[in-house]
């Protein structure tokens, strides 16, 4: 009788496709997107609420105080529909984004070695990092048509005219004006003519003061702890579908 290890290593296709965590890496991809859909469709009303409170009516005046005062009035005004606007830019870039976030961070912790044992810490956080800014890179032009179509009295009648005169007004960079910002963690709705964080973060604080920089705070905590669950629970349940 032979090694049984070498028996079922002579049973598995040369030609098979590589796997990461029991998984190929368009398996990952699949599932990947079907969470970043879930997430955020399920979570938009909150963060519709959490970019109005971040909107001014005018400098330094916030339009809503409050997340009830916030959400009253867009129902008010708007309707349940107003809750929901903008969302098909968001499931269209939140589809591929995340399965690019989920393959890129399973391939890139394979490749750093958090697959092995007594891999470093690090490895992880690195492969997250690069997940990061593959899954950044995919959403943020699809993040910013969002965030203007959000807005009160938005000038947009959908998303194919807020894509084109973005385009035509602004150019192909005002889709990646705010990249490098949401790499750090900064998210941002404005308008600011500039390339740079520190100026911006400087412009608020002079003429709003530090409060203004914490604006949005409550519905941010409410849209990021509910949305991770979300979105790693359809993660992990679509991986072992898929598996």
């Amino acid at each position: 009788m032979g090694d049984p290890c070498t028996t079922a290593s002579l049973d598995v296709p040369a030609d098979s496709p590589r796997t990461y965590d029991g998984l190929t890496f368009y398996g990952h991809m699949v599932a990947g997107a079907v969470a970043g859909i879930g997430e955020h469709v399920a979570m938009y009303p909150v963060d519709t609420i959490k970019t109005r409170m971040q909107a001014l009516a005018h400098p330094g005046q916030q339009l809503h105080s409050s997340v009830g005062t916030a959400l009253r009035t867009v129902l008010r005004r708007e309707g349940v529909g107003g809750l929901y606007r903008g969302v098909t830019a968001m499931a269209l870039g939140a589809g591929p984004s995340h399965a690019l976030y989920f393959a890129a961070y399973e391939a890139a912790k394979q490749l750093y070695g958090g697959n092995q044992e007594g891999h470093h810490p690090l490895a992880h956080a690195a492969a997250g990092a690069t997940a990061t800014i593959v899954n950044d890179g995919c959403m943020n032009p699809w993040d910013v048509v969002k965030q203007r179509m959000q807005v009160r009295h938005s000038p947009y009648r959908g998303l194919m005219h807020c894509v084109a005169q973005t385009f035509r007004e602004e150019g192909l960079a005002a889709f990646y004006k705010s990249y490098w910002t949401t790499l750090e963690g900064v998210h941002s709705a404005t308008r600011y003519n500039t390339s740079s964080v520190l100026p911006v973060l400087r412009r608020i604080a002079e003429e709003e003061g530090a409060a203004a920089l914490w604006r949005g705070w409550q519905p941010r905590v409410l849209f990021h702890a509910p949305s991770a669950a979300i979105c790693w629970g359809i993660y992990e349940t679509a991986k072992k579908v898929l598996a």
